[in-house]
């Protein structure tokens, strides 16, 4: 499915240096970059994810409005499961998934369901188990650009 994304989009990828450190990303492995999006006034809360190869050129992005205006636990948690869900709909195997929501983070290391997006972190978790290796790591808001 990635071979046919990147021959049906014909698009030269550019590479980006990371802003924090992170461990360098061996062959085969994909960077996902996720984050959530709370208007400050009115409207909807949104998500997007973007997804990079072990040299970060660009392989895929996602954006998506959410059908309601969220807290910030919920729509962080929401743009991790959108971000492994893409990574699976892509074949992704072996993934390292970055976001600046350290709640959600420790929540889905420790996998505590308990917390008030308990739902949507044993999701996340149960999504998780079916790639052959996966980390989760806390990004500074800087870093997560």
């Amino acid at each position: 499915m990635l071979k046919d994304y990147r021959e049906e989009n014909g698009t030269q990828a550019r590479s980006l240096e990371p802003k924090e450190s992170l461990e360098p990303l061996q062959v085969d492995y994909f960077l996902i970059n996720v984050d959530g999006a709370i208007p400050t006034d009115y409207g909807h809360s949104g998500m997007g994810t973007l997804i990079r190869d072990n040299d970060l050129k660009f392989i895929a992005a996602m954006c998506k409005p959410l059908s309601g205006r969220f807290g910030v636990e919920e729509t962080e948690a929401i743009a991790m499961e959108q971000g492994s869900v893409l990574a699976k709909e892509l074949r992704l195997e072996r993934v390292r998934i970055v976001g600046d929501s350290l709640q959600t983070i420790q929540a889905i290391e420790q996998e505590e369901v308990r917390c008030a997006v308990g739902h949507i972190v044993a999701g996340i978790v149960r999504e998780m188990r079916s790639f052959a290796d996966v980390k989760v790591k806390h990004i500074g808001r800087t870093g997560n650009k």
